[in-house]
């Protein structure tokens, strides 16, 4: 018998829904310059998600994997629910817990038979 691995995935979504909070990624775009003004713009994707935050440690013998020194400048850690969320956060993004921006500087996936359950997150605050 096959595991379905989007039904795992949706488990994970409703079971972080029960234990964590509503969140927000956010991808930054591409720069654009402007000659004229000489000024560059970025446009910024919004994404809600949902996940749990956790103390710095908390993934320690989790498995899931860093860059050799993400774990120790990380300031928080997330896992976030990939079922749902239509982008893939990656280092430069924005994770929004509350009120409160944090920045991705690390991130590894859950992704048994190439189908994205969970997103683990290290994060700086700012």
């Amino acid at each position: 018998m096959a595991i379905d691995y989007t039904s795992v995935a949706e488990g994970a979504l409703q079971a972080l829904a029960d234990a964590g909070q509503a969140m927000t990624l956010t991808v930054p775009g591409a720069s654009t310059y402007d000659p004229a003004t000489a000024t560059t713009t970025a446009e910024s994707t919004p994404y809600a998600c949902t996940g749990v935050l956790l103390p710095p440690g908390a993934m320690n013998g989790s498995g899931f994997i860093f860059g050799p020194d993400v774990l120790v400048r990380a300031q928080g850690l997330a896992f976030v629910a990939a079922s749902g969320l239509a982008a893939t956060p990656a280092p430069g993004c924005t994770l929004t817990i509350g009120t409160a921006p944090w920045q991705i500087i690390g991130t590894d996936t859950l992704s048994p038979a190439g189908t994205a359950v969970l997103h683990a997150l290290a994060l700086v605050r700012g």
